[in-house]
């Protein structure tokens, strides 16, 4: 049966990368203003007015649109202000308790804080929670200013993702054709409306060159991109840092197709044996007249040597036995640093019926 063994792209793009990054966000800007100034807790004086004013502080943080993506209405610090040794104890374990399900509270922070943990035992007395109180302090100050992606560093990711994409789709060195639709016309990135504008047209405009007619000699069924439209800061961070990971990783996409003609309609296990690689099969394939079915075969495993459909001892035998040697080693032709795909390996089909046992 006539077959061809294809590749996302004609040749993989190397040239067109996007280096920029983002900020790894905990805050959607960096809170200066509910800064707790208090000195350290010393005594039990200064023990009831560190603990009240990060109650304080604190509450206004959580709540605030402006250092959060929504507002975090559940970790709420009820107790009442510390004005003796019980109450001390009390608001100390709670704001522990509550600030440390802050951090992760869902919805709350572009990225989890998964380093400011408060982490000293809940107190019991006015010795230990002095340091509690001190350690709380120090943790939810680091909290407050921790890494902020600002809308300046995604314009700069979502402007370089428009000009290597542009580039990557024009180009005939990768695919069959150049892709003259999907091309990004929308203006650079400048401020918050125009980013989140660049931004959903390159999640569209990506995700259409994927699979546009005639571009690639293989459809790129791997590198979607999923994440919701751009509407806010946060959601406009999300996607940006998607885009870029999926549009890198399509540039040198490696996903590997048989793709065979002629065989008629009906249901098979589909079984594909490459060099130096254990078989690999997907079973009861239903195939389908007049459609394009893909067979998912899964990772192949390196390392059957001497073909014989198993990885085993004789195959380190061979590969020690050839160390040293250049360009081949047993009978597997090779030049590792030019593979050929024309030597990848053997395809067969076999009816359900016939099937072999695996």
């Amino acid at each position: 049966m006539p077959s061809t063994f294809d590749d996302v792209h004609v040749a993989y793009d190397t040239t067109n990368v996007v280096a920029a990054t983002n900020t790894v966000a905990i805050h959607v800007a960096s809170d200066t203003t509910n800064v707790v100034a208090a000195a350290d807790a010393t005594s039990l004086a200064t023990l009831y007015t560190l603990l009240n004013e990060i109650k304080a502080d604190y509450n206004a943080h959580r709540v605030s649109t402006t250092f959060h993506s929504n507002a975090d209405g559940t970790n709420v610090v009820a107790s009442a202000d510390a004005t003796t040794e019980a109450t001390a104890v009390t608001l100390a374990n709670e704001i522990k308790a509550d600030y440390n399900a802050h951090r992760t509270q869902a919805t709350i922070h572009p990225n989890n804080d998964d380093t400011n943990i408060v982490t000293t035992a809940d107190s019991t007395e006015a010795i230990n929670c002095v340091t509690l109180a001190n350690e709380i302090k120090a943790d939810y100050n680091a909290h407050r200013t921790g890494s902020v992606t600002t809308q300046a560093s995604v314009n700069t990711l979502l402007n370089e993702l428009k000009t290597d994409y542009n580039a990557h789709i024009a180009s005939t060195t990768f695919h069959s054709v150049a892709d003259g639709t999907n091309t990004i016309t929308s203006a650079d990135a400048t401020d918050a409306a125009s980013s989140q504008t660049l931004a959903n047209e390159i999640k569209t405009d990506f995700n259409a060159h994927r699979s546009q007619a005639t571009v690639h000699p293989y459809n790129d069924q791997t590198n979607v991109v999923t994440s919701a439209n751009a509407s806010t800061l946060a959601t406009t961070i999300t996607l940006a840092d998607e885009i870029k990971a999926d549009y890198n990783a399509h540039r040198i996409a490696n996903d590997q197709y048989f793709n065979v003609y002629g065989i008629a309609p009906g249901t098979y296990d589909i079984g594909v044996k490459a060099d130096i690689c254990v078989s690999m099969k997907a079973a009861s394939v239903v195939l389908t007249a007049g459609a394009t079915t893909v067979a998912n075969l899964g990772i192949f495993y390196t390392g059957d040597v001497s073909g014989n459909d198993v990885i085993a001892i004789q195959d380190t035998l061979i590969v020690n036995s050839s160390v040293g040697q250049i360009g081949k080693y047993n009978t597997a032709p090779g030049n590792w640093s030019v593979p050929e795909m024309t030597t990848f390996g053997d395809w067969t089909v076999v009816p359900t019926a016939r099937r072999r046992t695996y």
